[in-house]
């Protein structure tokens, strides 16, 4: 008898978190903020959006191409772009060196000596999206990657940086938290009205 006790008493503990589970809201915040990933160049945080943020493939970082084109951060980070969708394909290039992202045959050939490199590049949200690393260090730039409160936060620097990494950080936290929070604002769904 005491053991059909318990047995019904666990069943009704069973269905209790069952059904707690199914009707409690997620905390979107902490769903989200696991894949979070800011992307900075020098002291200028880009704005979260879908079509902006990094995405990890295989343990790469990925950014949208257009986080290099300086036209666009005014950065100094000496890097033209030429974005060419009838071909598949966008070029970064300065002085001395040049690059073509494919994303049709995900290739990537460094045009400056014609090889074909191990990196690949894909579309994401329709923009073409290169790695990270190889691209920054390619042209002469430098990548660091931080944990931060909010969500990962890649930081590109050119030779134009003006903070450490370590003060940056500091002085970022009330920027990462707004785009966070905008972020958020944009991906929830609106609750229906009665």
């Amino acid at each position: 008898m005491r053991s059909k006790a318990i047995q019904g008493l666990l069943a009704i503990l069973l269905t209790a978190s069952v059904c707690l589970a199914l009707f409690l809201p997620l905390n979107a915040e902490a769903a989200v903020e696991d894949e979070v990933i800011f992307v900075s160049v020098n002291e200028q945080i880009m704005p979260l959006s879908a079509d902006t943020m990094p995405v990890v493939r295989s343990g790469i970082y990925y950014v949208p191409y257009t986080v290099f084109d300086d036209s666009s951060w005014n950065a100094g980070l000496d890097i033209a772009i030429s974005y060419q969708p009838r071909y598949s394909r966008v070029t970064f290039f300065n002085l001395t060196k040049s690059v073509s992202f494919y994303w049709d045959s995900q290739s990537v050939v460094d045009n400056t000596t014609g090889e074909t490199l191990t990196y690949t590049t894909f579309l994401h949200n329709g923009i073409p999206y290169v790695p990270a690393v190889f691209t920054a260090t390619h042209f002469g730039l430098s990548i660091v990657q931080m944990a931060t409160e909010y969500g990962d936060l890649l930081r590109i620097k050119s030779s134009a940086v003006i903070l450490s990494d370590q003060v940056f950080l500091d002085v970022a936290q009330n920027t990462l938290r707004t785009h966070l929070n905008n972020y958020l604002r944009s991906i929830a769904t609106p609750t229906p009205t009665p």
